[in-house]
């Protein structure tokens, strides 16, 4: 009576592991899934990203505005004839296209 039992008791953890086995490979193919979709997500949203900022710059293709600083060097001295240093002239362009 107790082999028997015994023998139950193996038969069920044996049936349990191969369970727990089966249950194992399902939730690590699962992972596998889930990171492979996350990494798509990723790659789709930057490719959306690059797309929205492409339809942005074709609707201001006309118009490109930019920064830039003009330098110039003077001759200009003060009271004591010491040289000024460079003139400098920050400002904000735009640039259109130019029509027909």
């Amino acid at each position: 009576m107790l082999d028997a039992a015994l023998r139950e008791a193996i038969s069920e953890r044996v049936r349990a592991v191969e369970t727990c086995s089966t249950y194992d490979l399902r939730i690590n193919n699962t992972i596998k899934e889930r990171d492979e979709a996350k990494a798509s997500v990723t790659r789709l949203d930057a490719d959306l990203k690059e797309i929205s900022q492409r339809r942005m710059n074709l609707q201001r293709s006309g118009e490109q505005t930019f920064q830039c600083s003009i330098r110039m060097s003077i001759n200009a001295r003060d009271e004591d004839g010491h040289l000024f240093g460079d003139l400098t002239i920050p400002l904000e362009a735009i640039a259109r296209e130019q029509d027909g």
